[in-house]
């Protein structure tokens, strides 16, 4: 970021952008970066901080926000991972992508995640080094920072980290955390629950997953919400999650992946609903499933 210079082995500069995957044996301080750090006034420190945030992202900057700006209203951290970031990809074939994705249904999507991950396990099984393997947790994780890196500018913000828009768009994103509120509150009425300290509500069909202010309105709903017990809360990943089918079998209530019926969690001393919820959450879910959120929508 401006700020530091690495140096491989033989003590040649490391170029981030195309030698990303290259060892680095040590950094430096540039003189930005020195003057960053001696900066006492943290305005000035900070301006250097967004200055130089958007020195680094300035070749990706331009062509999203004229994304955002001219064909959608946001996009997803997995768009931006699996289309966005392809740097052989030209504006024009990327929102052909992001379109045609777009009109894959929710399980679809998650099929696709799994099965990026298989292929990235046999990619590492026949890996002869580190820099011939691939990390999908990685990956993620860096989309993520890019995203955050993105939330700094003054062009763009984010909506609970995993989705990217304008600023522009300050006024949705304010309604966005206002609705998810709002829904939360809805869901312990709706079940009749008081608050518990060692509970929490948990989302059956993650908001990372969402790609659009559809998705978002879709998923983020009381009926998509269940309360469970911390201690079960921790055991469901938190990123890529695949327990995301709720089904009610042999007087248990389990979260399923719907890839594969044999994997489960069963949540049925850990769950606290109205019983006579059950069937509407359990068909709201099946919509979330299999709901094409974009296909019904005029092509954009």
């Amino acid at each position: 970021m401006e700020f530091i210079v690495r140096f491989d082995k033989n003590d040649n500069t490391i170029n981030k952008q195309s030698e990303a995957r290259k060892s680095v044996y040590a950094v430096q301080l540039t003189d930005l970066g020195i003057k960053y750090v001696q900066e006492n006034n943290p305005k000035e420190q900070y301006r250097m901080y967004v200055e130089a945030t958007e020195k680094i992202l300035r070749p990706i900057v331009d062509d999203l926000f004229c994304l955002l700006y001219r064909e959608f209203e946001s996009i997803s951290v997995w768009e931006f991972m699996f289309i966005f970031s392809d740097e052989s990809l030209s504006i024009n074939d990327k929102v052909r992508l992001i379109k045609q994705s777009r009109k894959m249904t929710n399980l679809e999507h998650i099929q696709l995640r799994f099965e990026i991950q298989q292929m990235f396990k046999g990619i590492n099984k026949r890996a002869k080094n580190k820099n011939d393997r691939r990390d999908f947790s990685n990956w993620y994780n860096e989309t993520l920072q890019i995203l955050h890196l993105l939330n700094q500018t003054i062009y763009f913000k984010t909506f609970r980290k995993t989705v990217l828009m304008l600023s522009l768009s300050q006024e949705a994103l304010e309604f966005r955390v206002t609705r998810s509120e709002n829904q939360k509150i809805e869901a312990l009425l709706w079940h009749k629950i008081e608050k518990r300290p060692d509970y929490d509500l948990h989302h059956i069909f993650p908001l990372e997953y969402a790609s659009c202010k559809k998705d978002l309105d879709l998923i983020d709903d009381f009926r998509n919400l269940i309360y469970i017990s911390k201690k079960l809360h921790k055991k469901i990943p938190f990123k890529n999650n695949l327990f995301v089918e709720i089904a009610y079998e042999d007087n248990r209530l389990l979260l399923r992946n719907p890839l594969n019926k044999a994997d489960f969690l069963d949540i049925t001393e850990e769950a606290v609903y109205e019983k006579t919820n059950l069937k509407d959450i359990i068909e709201y879910n099946k919509k979330i499933l299999q709901e094409a959120v974009i296909s019904k929508r005029s092509s954009e």
